[in-house]
């Protein structure tokens, strides 16, 4: 079995959660298996991972997993470079949409992207080493969401961000936030879009007397929506008593920040659109005791236990979660009714993707949020059956099955560093090869 590094980043969860979600599928049924996890933007990350690399007999091999542009980021970094070349090794990457691969194609064995994101350009770069998933690799396990629910309200008993028990339903509200598109630039979550949206789900919560939670997401009023530069997009920042609004900025704030906090930090207040999201709520007249907003902070995600609070009232419950986020699908594997809805940060890929999801495999509904009420469309139970009977863990399978196919094609470490002559850049240790992987 190799030796399996998980390239990691706090500030996006669903990227992690598939590194995660591939990496458990690679370690199914092995026993004394060695993984390590990294940040990957933290500083120390090359001299960490190179220490790992060296504690390690000559004949393991290894499998790198990474995630979105920031997993990229780091693979082009020349210190990486140096420290993955002397390494038998099998690099793969899974995502949602393509942030720059093919530059890298030559390093990369596998990449595991949303079938949406697969062009024509990217089918003949990759070819058999391109695996086209039907959705994001998931790490939900219904069997754990009860007991983060009650690890959750053990933490959090006697503080605002418990969760209490509702006869009557939850109403659970899962929020995206600023996102870019195909070509980089950002769309984002308004402040004025959040409050409407609030005040509609507080109406609804109202209406059918059910328990609203919200959380919020690490995306969520993260950038300043009047940025100049739309594909780097000016970080919202903290300062004294307050956020400050982008016209208060500085020229040396817009360009290099420093803020006594960023949103979602430990010590920052809640973001001004999650603010506006909440106020929505309170005007909306739903009693204080109805709802709960509860704020993602980075280390502390009220994610895994809302769902709980979900599925333990799944016939009474129900699922939004904002259609810019792609992962968040996974919720229809557990709670019948979730619907996905748009924000001004849902892109041309995002819509096409959450096309597919209601129309081919009927995971999850679309319910469109509007002031005078909340539309549902209709989940056909019978054609989502068909999905459920695959699971969740279909796609984190076909590429855990493509990594140890290319596995096959890697020589030792020991066998390697003799054969190699001297260095030529970081390269692909496999050639490609005709995987026969199941859509």
């Amino acid at each position: 079995m190799p030796y399996i590094h998980l390239l990691l980043n706090q500030e996006f969860s669903g990227d992690s959660a598939q590194v995660v979600a591939i990496a458990r599928q690679l370690t199914q049924a092995e026993h004394n298996v060695k993984a390590s996890e990294y940040q990957d933007n933290d500083p120390e990350i090359v001299n960490q991972l190179s220490s790992n690399l060296k504690s390690v007999p000559g004949n393991e091999t290894h499998v790198l997993l990474l995630s979105g542009s920031h997993g990229l980021d780091m693979l082009k970094n020349q210190a990486m470079q140096s420290v993955l070349e002397k390494h038998s090794m099998v690099i793969a990457w899974g995502g949602h949409q393509d942030p720059g691969l093919t530059p890298l194609a030559d390093s990369l064995q596998v990449v595991g992207l949303l079938k949406e994101a697969c062009a024509p350009a990217l089918q003949e770069t990759f070819k058999d080493k391109l695996i086209a998933t039907s959705m994001i690799p998931s790490t939900l396990d219904k069997s754990k969401v009860l007991s983060a629910l009650n690890e959750w309200n053990t933490r959090h008993e006697k503080t605002p961000d418990a969760i209490p028990q509702w006869d009557q339903g939850y109403m659970g509200v899962f929020l995206g936030g600023d996102a870019p598109q195909k070509n980089k630039s950002f769309l984002f979550y308004g402040a004025d879009e959040a409050y409407e949206q609030g005040k509609a789900f507080g109406l609804e919560a109202a209406r059918k007397n059910k328990m609203l939670l919200v959380t919020s997401g690490p995306r969520i009023g993260k950038f300043y929506a009047n940025s100049p530069d739309l594909k780097n997009p000016t970080p919202r920042q903290f300062k004294g008593e307050s956020w400050l609004d982008f016209s208060e900025l500085t020229e040396a704030q817009k360009t290099n920040p420093a803020p006594d906090a960023l949103p979602h930090t430990a010590h920052a207040p809640l973001d001004p659109v999650s603010k506006n999201f909440l106020q929505g709520i309170k005007d909306s007249y739903l009693p204080e005791y109805q709802y709960r907003l509860i704020d993602f902070k980075f280390g502390k995600s009220a994610y895994q236990a809302m769902v709980g609070a979900l599925y333990q009232a799944k016939d009474k419950s129900e699922a939004f979660y904002s259609a810019d986020s792609v992962s968040y699908a996974e919720l229809g594997f557990t709670i019948p009714a979730t619907y996905a809805f748009r924000i001004g940060s849902t892109n041309i890929d995002h819509q096409q993707t959450l096309k597919r999801f209601i129309e081919e495999l009927h995971i999850v509904g679309e319910a469109k949020v509007t002031a005078d009420g909340i539309y549902r469309s209709v989940i056909d139970p019978i054609k989502k059956e068909h999905t459920l009977v695959h699971g969740p863990d279909q796609d984190a399978q076909k590429i855990a099955h493509a990594i140890r196919a290319a596995l096959q094609h890697v020589k030792p470490q020991a066998q390697a560093a003799a054969a190699m002559e001297k260095p030529q850049g970081l390269k692909a240790s496999t050639p490609t090869m005709d995987l026969q992987v199941a859509d």
